[in-house]
């Protein structure tokens, strides 16, 4: 095989030295591994040294491209970075979209950022141009202003990864943002490239990406974009993006009052539905060889926010951190706070669950007026404004919350047992409005509480088995295997079910597909690996392919383990097996059929469900040695 047709190069940058090298990417790692997500871990493998501080220059930001990257695979931008995380200590793979197709065309499969650069510094990636360049002019900037900047100096056609002034603080959950649009790295990516004195990455390419089999590659590509294009409900995504789902989600549910009260369906399509989404969506925009064009530009058009203008991967996420969960009722105010948020390069899913959680220890009296520099913590936009300047200006409480959950517990041990977090990040999703494979999964992905790898048909109640069969056919699972999960007598066995979908998820992470429904439901194993194929000149098959997604979420928990990360962190909240409140009574935590309700021993003996499934040992939720062996693992290479 040639091997420029299918990969490229490793381009290796220590901050310490300067030292900028490139290395081959081996072709026994891409037949392993296949890229992205899969060929990131595999380095952080051999680079990021077990017992590693997050912010220390010996950790290594791993930046890596899909297999697909800069063709014309649909969805193939997708982005895989891995890192060690602050906030929780965890190695972990964060995604997101817009720097693959340009690093791809640059000539680089690959980035490894280690060291810590002697002055404030931005990584430029042009082709064979590649270079370290001071960045003290872009110093407390914020991410919208920074990546201006550098489009003014490199051209709007660069794709720029910024970090916020939240970052250059080492604030514990500080993101960044690529291209004002996406956020990647939550768990304190910004952190780490604060400790690393690093602003920015910019990155522009021209040369091009080849394929091993042209020919069968397009036959498959054209057969997705029909597939994508033929969608019954394709302009009505184009028109309102991640948001046509709305009214099945609202029905699902989601939580307010730091997990404790239900909002109400009929409230939540009133206050965030398409007829208010509709009053200020201005365009939706989308990463390179997409067809669905799910991210949004929205301008807020009257109120005190009228003119403002946000960037944003979907139009949920201002809705689901502010407006729902601290019931603002305000779209315009939401869009306000996830803007600012997302300039200062803050995760604003975990600050205002961290709000969530001060405003009930202040609600029982654990918290008082004067530990709050005298403010009453309302659910009003201006509040919750005033609250994020007095983190970002590190005064008074705004320093205190800096420390997040474990900061509050210290000071406040009553605060414990009121804390809602998974791995010590926010959660996702209730389960006890549906529990589905997501709601699970949230709880069992190293990193922490990352929901969409789980996601299937159990995601809406009453999917019939048949439904189960196909969708398990659909990603690899074995008929066998598929048969037992789903013609169970109990019902749908959830917990080993959510194996699949995983292995699922880490393949197309693998090779760079965006998971979001659209994209990902017209792809299936057989064309994976037929694209595979037709991209490297290797032969896959079905069967084979799927392997590779095994093997990597294997890896992915082995690089955990050797941190010292086993089953004990993957537990629900405490919280979750309470009621949940509604205006129709209470919810608890029930099975997928709602047919009966779930003890923590209840999911305790599903999560050994899980691992065995996956042929891990159940006591310590980790892979055996017969499972490393079986998977090529036992001597990485």
């Amino acid at each position: 095989m040639d091997q420029a047709k299918a990969m490229g190069k490793i381009l290796y940058v220590d901050l310490t030295s300067g030292t900028i090298k490139t290395a081959p990417l081996p072709r026994a790692m891409v037949r392993k591994y296949l890229g992205g997500f899969g060929i990131t871990n595999r380095l952080a493998y051999d680079l990021i040294k077990p017992g590693t501080d997050a912010l220390a220059p010996e950790n290594a930001i791993i930046i890596g491209t899909g297999l697909f990257a800069g063709t014309l695979a649909p969805g193939s931008s997708k982005d895989s970075l891995t890192t060690k995380f602050p906030l929780n200590g965890r190695i972990g793979t964060a995604s997101g979209g817009g720097l693959s197709f340009c690093l791809k065309n640059a000539g680089y499969d690959y980035v490894v950022i280690s060291g810590r650069a002697p002055e404030l510094t931005y990584l430029n990636i042009a082709d064979d141009r590649v270079e370290l360049l001071k960045a003290g002019e872009l110093k407390g900037l914020d991410t919208v202003q920074t990546t201006e900047r550098l489009w003014e100096s490199h051209g709007s056609n660069a794709s720029v990864l910024a970090n916020g002034p939240a970052g250059e603080q080492l604030l514990p959950f500080a993101l960044a943002m690529i291209n004002k649009l996406a956020t990647l790295g939550r768990g304190g990516l910004g952190a780490v490239m604060g400790a690393k004195n690093l602003k920015a990455i910019v990155v522009y390419g021209t040369k091009g990406v080849k394929v091993a089999d042209p020919t069968r590659f397009m036959e498959r590509c054209n057969a997705l974009q029909k597939s994508i294009q033929g969608i019954s409900w394709r302009k009505a995504w184009l028109e309102q993006g991640i948001m046509i789902g709305w009214p099945s989600w609202s029905k699902v549910g989601f939580s307010r009052k730091n997990w404790r009260e239900l909002y109400p369906a009929d409230e939540a399509f009133q206050a965030y539905g398409p007829k208010e989404l509709g009053k200020m969506k201005s365009r939706t925009c989308a990463c390179q060889t997409c067809l669905m064009a799910d991210k949004v530009i929205l301008e807020v058009q009257e109120g005190p926010f009228a003119g403002l203008k946000g960037h944003f991967s979907y139009a949920f996420g201002p809705v689901l951190s502010w407006g729902i969960r601290h019931n603002l009722a305000d779209y315009p105010g939401a869009v306000k706070l996830r803007n600012v948020c997302d300039r200062l390069g803050i995760d604003d899913m975990y600050l205002s669950g961290l709000l969530g959680f001060v405003a009930e220890l202040q609600e029982r009296g654990i918290i008082s007026p004067a530990d709050l520099d005298g403010l009453e913590l309302r659910n009003e936009t201006g509040v919750l404004l005033d609250v994020i300047d007095k983190v970002i200006r590190q005064e008074g409480f705004g320093a205190i919350l800096r420390g997040g959950y474990p900061e509050i517990c210290r000071r406040w041990p009553a605060a414990q047992q009121f804390a809602v977090c998974i791995k010590g990040q926010e959660p996702f999703l209730d389960p006890r409005g549906q529990l589905d494979g997501m709601a699970i999964s949230q709880v069992l992905r190293p990193r922490g509480a990352y929901a969409v790898q789980g996601n299937s048909p159990a995601f809406q109640a009453g999917k019939s088995a048949q439904t189960f069969k196909r969708f398990l056919s659909t990603i690899g699972a074995p008929a066998a295997a598929a048969a037992l999960l789903c013609d169970d007598e109990e019902g749908i066995q959830l917990y080993r079910l959510i194996k699949y979908a995983e292995d699922w998820y880490t393949l197309a992470s693998c090779v760079g597909v965006c998971v979001r429904q659209p994209v990902l439901q017209n792809y299936d194993v057989q064309t994976m690996a037929e694209l595979v194929s037709a991209t490297t000149g290797l032969e896959f098959t079905a069967e084979s392919i799927i392997k590779v997604g095994e093997r990597v979420w294997n890896l992915m928990t082995l690089i955990n383990a050797r941190e010292g990360f086993t089953r004990d962190g993957n537990e629900f909240p405490r919280r979750f097996f309470e009621p949940l409140q509604s205006k129709e009574g209470s919810l608890v935590l029930q099975n997928y059929e709602h047919t009966r309700p779930l003890s923590p021993d209840d999911v305790r003996s599903m999560y050994d469900q899980y691992y065995q499934e996956r042929g891990w040992c159940s006591a310590t939720g980790t892979p055996t040695a017969e499972k490393l062996a079986e998977l090529g693992l036992d001597r990485l290479s």
